[in-house]
């Protein structure tokens, strides 16, 4: 794998205009970090708290259009508010990268009640996706990408048949994201010593 950048972003030598192309293991942190503009660091408070308006605006029509709407609109209806509810997973997401507000309480209590409604428990989420990005693609490492390996595929229920994807990827990802992260242990050995994903993929398929 490698990353693209602009000549002269990283510091390296420019070659005569062309873009540069760096090694993935040449590029630190940092390297990334100086190609970005100071803006995308600054928190604005008024977009954010715009943004939590929003959603709870929407996600609340969504909710009285499911009630009082005919039923040959109540699939619009049902896309609309899980659309919606969309951006409260988006704003819990960025709370648990304490990105939304300055204060760590603050994100802590708007995490979770943006993630309450969805069924996620926002501190085990949290901690398990700051594990995602330490770990990111990491085989066995990685619990928000979990490839299927040659053996789990032999070894799958002869009623998956040829749906094993589908089964284990769709129906088994959306299955185990409130639950499985209500189930697992977040604390305990580091990652190094365990697997800190949770088997929904193999008791499905």
């Amino acid at each position: 794998m490698v990353a693209t950048v602009e000549p002269g972003q990283l510091g390296g030598a420019a070659d005569s205009g062309n873009v540069l192309t760096h090694a993935l293991e040449d590029v630190r942190l940092r390297d990334v970090l100086r190609t970005l503009p100071k803006e995308v660091f600054a928190k604005n408070r008024l977009k954010a708290w715009l943004g939590v308006v929003a959603s709870v605006t929407m996600a609340i029509a969504g909710y009285v259009a499911i009630v009082f709407a005919p039923w040959y609109l109540l699939p619009l209806a049902w896309i609309f508010t899980g659309t919606a509810l969309t951006g409260w997973f988006v704003i819990g997401h960025d709370c648990g990268h304490r990105s939304f507000a300055n204060r760590r309480w603050l994100n802590d209590l708007v995490g979770h009640l943006m993630f309450l409604p969805l069924l996620y428990p926002f501190h085990s989420w949290r901690i398990l996706h700051d594990k995602h990005h330490k770990h990111t693609n990491k085989l066995a490492y990685d619990n928000a990408w979990e490839p299927f390996l040659p053996e789990t595929f032999d070894e799958r229920p002869v009623w998956c048949g040829g749906d094993t994807v589908v089964c284990g990827n769709a129906f088994g990802g959306w299955l185990r994201s409130p639950i499985g992260r209500c189930c697992i242990l977040t604390g305990g050995p580091s990652p190094a010593k365990r697997a800190p994903t949770f088997g929904f993929r193999r008791c499905l398929c």
